[in-house]
C-alpha cells in the first residue's frame, strides 16, 4: 500500500476561488466611519434577522455607501436574507470594485473563475486578483499565485507564485502557507528546502488547513524536514481527514491498514478509504 504525498492538488486549489462571503472582515473594513444604516444592517446581520439586514443595506447602497454594496453583492449571491440573484451580485461587486474598493474586487473575480453569470475569463479575473492582493486583500494573493504558478490567465512564473504564496502567508491566510510549503518541498519557483517546508505545514495546519495538516503528516511519516515519527505522522492524518481532506482519509486508512504509527484496524481502514474514494481519490477506489 502506497502512502501519498499530495501537494494542494486542483481540488484544493479551487477552493480559494469560491464564494469569499466573509461578513466580518466587511464589518471590520467599514466600522472606522459607517452610515447609521450601514450600522443597523450590521446588527440585524447579527441577530440573524437577514431579511431586514439585506434591506438596510440596499438601502445603504441606494445611498452611495460602499459597504453597504458590498455586503448586499455577497446576500445577493448567497440568497441569504431574500432570492438569489447573481447577475446583480455580479454589478454590485464591479461597482465596489470600480470603486476603488479590493473586496469588491476579490468577489467579482470569485465569479469570474466559477463562471456565475458567464464563462471564466481568466484574463479579467487574474487582473481582479491582481487588483486585491495589491489592496490589501491578502486571500486575493494566494488566487493570484495560482494563476501565476498554473500559466491561467497570463504567463507562467512560478517565482512569483512563491513570492505571492509568501504574501498571503505572511498575511494570515493559512492555504497560503501550504502552497509556499509546497515549494519550498519541490523546489519550484526557487531553492529547495525540506526543513522550511516543515514549518511551513506547520504552522497552516496550526491555523487550519486541512492539507496543510496532511503534508505535515507525510514529511513526519518520511522524517522529511525533521525527526520521523509515524505515530504523529497519523494523529496528523485524523486531523487532516476531520478538517474534510480525503488525501488525509486516504493516508490514515494506509496506516490502519498496515498498522503503522498506532494499532492495526482494518474495519477503520476500509471506512476510511471509502471515505477518501468518496472525496475523489482514485486509489482508495
Amino acid at each position: 500500500m502506497t502512502m501519498t504525498f499530495h501537494f494542494g492538488g486542483t481540488s484544493h486549489r479551487g477552493v480559494v476561488l469560491l464564494l469569499l462571503a466573509f461578513f466580518a472582515p466587511l464589518a471590520v473594513g467599514y466600522s472606522a466611519d459607517p452610515s447609521s444604516i450601514v450600522s443597523e444592517g450590521y446588527e440585524a446581520y447579527e441577530a440573524r434577522d437577514y431579511a431586514r439586514a439585506r434591506v438596510l443595506f440596499d438601502q445603504a447602497c441606494k445611498a452611495g455607501d460602499a459597504g453597504g454594496c458590498a455586503i448586499l453583492g455577497v446576500m445577493l449571491e448567497t440568497g441569504e436574507g431574500g432570492a438569489q440573484d447573481k447577475a446583480q451580485a455580479r454589478m454590485l461587486h464591479d461597482q465596489v470594485c470600480t470603486g476603488g474598493d479590493a473586496w469588491g474586487c476579490t468577489n467579482l473575480s470569485v465569479m469570474f473563475s466559477t463562471g456565475e453569470g458567464q464563462a471564466p475569463i481568466y484574463v479579467r479575473e487574474r487582473a481582479l486578483y491582481d487588483q486585491a492582493c495589491g489592496g490589501g486583500y491578502v486571500i486575493g494573493c494566494t488566487s493570484l499565485g495560482i494563476m501565476f504558478e498554473f500559466g491561467k490567465g497570463g504567463a507562467q512564473d512560478k517565482a512569483q507564485a512563491r513570492s505571492l504564496y509568501d504574501q498571503a502567508c505572511s498575511g494570515g491566510i493559512a492555504v497560503g502557507c501550504t502552497y509556499l510549503g509546497v515549494m519550498f518541498s519541490t523546489g519550484e519557483g526557487g531553492t529547495q528546502d525540506k526543513v522550511r517546508a516543515r514549518a511551513l505545514f506547520d504552522q497552516a495546519c496550526k491555523n487550519g488547513d486541512a492539507i496543510g495538516c496532511s503534508n505535515l503528516g507525510f514529511m513526519f511519516y518520511a522524517g522529511e524536514g525533521g525527526e520521523q515519527d509515524k505515530a504523529q505522522a497519523r494523529a496528523l492524518y485524523n486531523r487532516a481527514c476531520k478538517g474534510g481532506d480525503a488525501g488525509g482519509c486516504y493516508n490514515l486508512g494506509v496506516m490502519f491498514e498496515t498498522g503503522e504509527g498506532g494499532p492495526l484496524g482494518l474495519a477503520r481502514a476500509r471506512e476510511l478509504y471509502q471515505q477518501a474514494c468518496e472525496g475523489g481519490v482514485a486509489r482508495a477506489c
